[in-house]
């Protein structure tokens, strides 16, 4: 199943970085600024006891590169 995340901000970014984790493909669409500090250092998430039942840590996600053909747009 592909996953489309609009308005890849903080709450779409943790969705599509959730989802991200179980191996889902997930298409991100958002500033091209954000999208390229995520290609650079990856996506990091902070898991608390509010936003997870299992263990609070840190998931460390790195962004798949964009397909061949493809570039961020600041339009």
């Amino acid at each position: 199943m592909r996953i489309g995340v609009l308005g890849a901000g903080a709450i779409g970014g943790f969705v599509g970085g959730c989802l991200l984790a179980t191996e889902a493909e997930v298409t991100f669409v958002g500033r091209a600024a954000r999208g390229a500090a995520w290609l650079k250092d990856g996506l990091r998430l902070i898991l608390t006891a509010a936003t997870t039942s299992s263990s609070p840590g840190e998931l460390s996600i790195p962004m798949p590169s964009l397909p061949s053909g493809h570039a961020m747009s600041s339009s």
